[in-house]
């Protein structure tokens, strides 16, 4: 509002209606009606026309109203524009026009002329101002053009009383707030307010009531059905010449969709300047002008500069010789809105040349003006160097090549000699063939090898090659004490080299002296190292002088080694062969002891299962071994068994032996019996005595396995006693035989402790031991060792008894865990085409006769179980395949996958099962009566374990079988549930 004071004057309201424009924001007429064509004094419509050339110049100059506008995105209200250097005046509002996500389209410009006596009244601004305000009401009241203004408006639009109630509302606010107007008629604006912004619009009205320029607020009315709209108000007061209010005028403009866009603009230009900030390349916002809006920290921290540092322009950054290029750069960006990325160099704080590669990209691209583009920049630096190095680096490439195969040579020798090695089986072999390759291979002229005697203090040689005769005779033996190359090489675990005749008068005074040369020569003493121990050394002469490079002593320590480690290798062999006669003799001994023994002897397992027994307890039994081993004592004896358990039960349970049970066979249930008598043959038995012990029988971790049982028949001892007790003053030689018969008693109490500690104890030992040193032993040999045939044989047959017998055993604890509900299965994912495959190829090489075949597919088929009883099970059925197929042919192991299930199939040539024993085969202690396989060993216990172990699996088992047609054992398992 003018501060100019009022004078004497006469005001005319303005002599028409007002007129309307629309300005885009370049600042140009878009639209205008004919009552604005006609206030400016035009005769058509100067659509696109800069603001500034339709109007003549006026203060405040229009263009810059209309442009302030457009920045502040707020309408500005009834302002005073004078010609200059003329007569007319204007009243002019401007209304900024919004999208939906808040840009600024262009801007309602109302234009109005203003008519009054320039001589009585220069200004008249302030009563010329109210009377349009007048005239505006009025106007809007009418039928005239202002009306259907009022009522088309995409704004609402609010007219007010003076004591602020609604006196009317236009179309456009009715669907911002959902109300009708018959509804709002009765209504005050602050109904309508939204109670948080009640505050922001009493201040802005206040502000209007105090005469001041209030700007736009942003409020929310609540709509109709409860949910808040956001809203952009402008609010002026029309005032009466008194001062007081007329009426007011708000303009409300629905910003809602607005305000949402900005919120998620807000939150995706967080994560983009998150991006940015974080980003390892560096970025360059550049707007219209030229001028930076943003740098991120990696384009700081390559040209060094603070964030305020930087020139008003992005090409102030540029060396002048890089401007043309950027030129081509921005003109391709115009057109395309991107450019292909090119390089160049930045300048940096300190005046360094930074190699970049610059890629842009226009982010509001307008192809006929100027765009806002980023910049991408990546550094080169790295890259240029790297390139600097190529040729360095070229050069290194060709000597590593050279290196390379001078490499390649040496390792083909080293694989010869390895291989040469893998057939030598004497440390004297070895010896001879790490020298006869060391001096062909490095062209030395006398070799030596000597390994460390057992005492430790001494040398000797195993070989030599061109070494005089005299002189070996005198250096046969070196003392570890004396100071050689080949000695120190053995204490340190280190080379020695020697590479001239100077080097030797240094270090080795002594030699030079012993052993003078007037021709150069040169030595290399090479450790045999087992890890920090030396066993041996090599000594090499060359008759020239050497400079023993890092590849040539590398390759010299290597030879070394494998010569160290082939000496080892035979060393183990000879004592593995050792061990395997001690652990036969050992074993030939046990069953002598045990089968020799003059007590009965039985071992009983955890089920009361006779696992062993010797001929003494078979005879006391009356009954042969064979009808013992593998049953139940309560099959065996039906009678007396439950008497006898009672007692096992109480030595499993309790961990205690029971010693020294007086025993008769004709006593009641409460004196136990011994065994049985062969009651058939009607003949009579005379009374019999024993003294019966129940041991716990334990491994050496101490579970117990079973119990074991020792029976000495003391029945003369029982009779010598009655005898004694009839003859109450018996002669001095009773008393004699009674006296011997309770030594030898005693002796035979003597004899049984010892025996059942061995028993109890020690059996399995030499079994584990016999069957691990036979199997490493013939891995060994199966790698390289020569061996007789017949001792090869030996091996096998050690091997595969030594199996069968473990197995057998394994089988029966099995068995007894099962009976005892004890069977553990440990379940984890594995692959079922792995075991087959595993076991197979562990299988094959133990068969002589026999081809065995696997198939399985190339995906893994996954099952959940216990691998180690499956690989039981597998191996169980594939012996069973062998053995029931004595005249060979092939065993197959098929392993197949179905949408649920895993197939693991095992199918033989063999003799066959007759269809009615089937249903009985996996029953415990079955074995099917066939005239072919009645020479086959077993007990008949392996596939009643093999069905519990895959029953365990939630599996099962079947069997099609003929006889003369061989068998097909099928084992059914769920697949892994995360498989399918």
């Amino acid at each position: 509002m003018s501060s100019h004071k009022s004078e004497s004057h006469t005001i005319t309201p303005p002599a028409s209606a007002p007129g309307v424009a629309f300005v885009d924001p370049e600042l140009r007429i878009a639209e205008a009606d004919p009552a604005f064509v006609e206030i400016i004094g035009l005769h058509v419509v100067p659509i696109g026309a800069p603001i500034d050339t339709v109007l003549p110049p006026t203060s405040p100059p229009l263009a810059a109203l209309v442009g302030e506008s457009l920045i502040k995105k707020q309408p500005v209200l009834d302002l005073l524009l004078r010609e200059e250097g003329g007569t007319r005046r204007w009243l002019v509002s401007l209304y900024p026009l919004l999208s939906r996500v808040g840009r600024a389209l262009g801007v309602d410009l109302i234009l109005s002329a203003i008519s009054d006596d320039p001589v009585a009244d220069p200004d008249g601004m302030e009563t010329a101002h109210l009377a349009l305000k007048h005239q505006r009401f009025h106007i809007g009241q009418s039928d005239g053009p202002f009306r259907a203004v009022f009522e088309q408006a995409d704004v609402g639009i609010i007219l007010t009383g003076p004591n602020g109630g609604l006196l009317a509302v236009n179309p456009g606010f009715c669907a911002i707030v959902g109300y009708d107007p018959e509804a709002l008629r009765n209504m005050h604006p602050r109904d309508l307010t939204h109670p948080a912004d009640r505050a922001t619009e009493l201040e802005q009205l206040e502000r209007v009531l105090r005469g001041e320029q209030a700007p736009a607020i942003e409020k929310r009315y609540i709509h109709r059905n409860g949910n808040p709209i956001w809203t952009q108000v402008a609010r002026t007061l029309v005032r009466n010449p008194d001062q007081s209010v007329q009426f007011g005028l708000i303009l409300v403009q629905n910003i809602n969709a607005a305000k949402q866009a900005e919120e998620a603009l807000r939150v995706s230009e967080g994560l983009l300047r998150r991006l940015a900030d974080n980003a390892t390349i560096g970025l360059l916002i550049s707007e219209r002008d030229g001028s930076i809006s943003y740098i991120n920290p990696a384009l700081r921290t390559l040209l060094g500069y603070e964030p305020d540092e930087f020139g008003a322009v992005w090409q102030d950054l540029t060396p002048p010789e890089y401007h043309v290029r950027d030129a081509q750069a921005i003109a391709e960006l115009r057109r395309d809105g991107v450019c292909r990325p090119y390089e160049k160099v930045f300048l940096s704080k300190d005046g360094r040349r930074v190699p970049v590669l610059v890629g842009i990209a226009a982010i509001d691209h307008d192809p006929n003006g100027e765009a806002v583009f980023a910049v991408f920049i990546t550094d080169l630096s790295s890259l240029h160097e790297a390139e600097a190095a190529l040729a360095q680096t070229y050069q290194a490439e060709q000597a590593a090549r050279r290196a390379a195969e001078r490499s390649a040579e040496r390792a083909e020798r080293l694989l010869e000699l390895t291989a040469a090695l893998s057939r030598a089986l004497t440390p004297e072999g070895i010896a001879s063939v790490v020298i006869s390759n060391s001096l062909e291979m490095l062209g030395a002229e006398v070799g030596v090898v000597l390994i460390v005697e057992h005492d430790q203090q001494q040398i000797r040689i195993l070989d030599s090659s061109n070494l005089d005769p005299a002189v070996r005779t005198e250096w046969e033996r070196i003392s570890l004490a004396l100071a050689t190359p080949l000695t120190d090489a053995v204490r340190r675990n280190e080379p020695v080299w020697l590479e001239n005749i100077a080097a030797r008068e240094q270090l080795y005074p002594h030699l030079a002296r012993a052993y003078p040369s007037d021709e150069e020569r040169s030595w290399a003493a090479l450790p045999l190292s087992l890890g920090q121990d030396s066993i041996g050394v090599i000594g090499l002469a060359f008759p020239t002088a050497r400079r023993f490079d890092a590849d040539e002593r590398t390759f010299l320590t290597t030879v070394a080694g494998l010569c160290a480690q082939a000496l080892e290798r035979a060393r183990l062999t000879a004592s593995e062969r050792e061990a395997l006669n001690a652990a036969d003799e050992a074993l030939a001994l046990l069953d002598t002891l045990i089968n020799s023994a003059p007590i009965g002897l039985a071992f009983m397992d955890n089920d009361f299962r006779y696992r062993r027994i010797n001929a003494a307890m078979a005879q006391i039994n009356h009954r042969s071994a064979s009808e013992h081993i593998g049953r139940l004592a309560r099959d065996v004896f039906p009678q007396h068994a439950p008497i006898w358990e009672h007692y096992w039960q109480m030595v499993l349970e309790t961990g205690e032996p029971i010693i020294d049970l007086e025993l008769t066979n004709r006593d009641s249930q409460a004196t136990q019996p011994v065994g049985e008598s062969d009651q058939a043959s009607g003949d009579r038995l005379t009374s019999s005595y024993a003294l019966v012990s129940y041991y716990p029988v334990r491994r050496l971790d101490g579970e117990v396995l079973g119990v074991g049982v020792i029976v000495q028949d003391i029945t003369e001892r029982k009779l010598a006693e009655q005898e004694r007790a009839q003859l109450l003053a018996g002669a001095q030689q009773a008393r004699e035989a009674e006296q011997a018969a309770r030594a030898r008693a005693e002796e035979a109490l003597r004899i049984r402790d010892a025996f059942l500690s061995v028993a109890a104890h020690e059996l399995k030992n030499p079994l584990t031991s016999l069957l691990g040193q036979a199997q490493l032993l013939r891995r060994r040999l199966m790698n390289g060792q020569d061996l007789s045939e017949a001792n090869q044989r030996s091996i096998d047959v050690i091997v595969s008894q030594s199996q069968r017998l473990n197995q057998m055993i394994t089988d029966m604890l099995d068995s007894a865990r099962i009976e005892a509900g004890q069977l553990t299965i440990n379940r984890t994912p594995f692959d079922l085409n792995w075991l087959v495959r595993h076991v197979a190829e562990d299988v094959q090489v133990r068969l002589n006769r026999h081809q065995l075949r696997y198939v399985t597919g190339d995906q893994p088929l996954m099952i959940e179980g216990d691998a180690v009883r499956l690989e039981q099970v597998l191996q169980n059925l594939l012996s069973n395949a062998v053995k029931y197929s004595p005249a060979g042919g092939i065993v197959e192991v098929r392993a197949v996958g179905t949408d649920t299930q895993a197939l693991l199939s095992v199918r033989d040539e063999g003799v066959g099962i007759a269809a009615e024993v089937l249903p009985m085969l996996f029953e415990r202690f079955y074995r099917a009566p066939n005239e072919e396989t009645r020479q086959v060993g077993g007990v008949g216990i392996g596939l009643y374990v093999v069905r519990e172990i895959v029953v365990q699996h939630e599996g099962t088992i079947s069997v099609q079988s003929s006889p003369g047609q061989g068998s097909t054992f099928t084992v059914h398992l769920p697949l892994w549930r995360d498989s399918y």
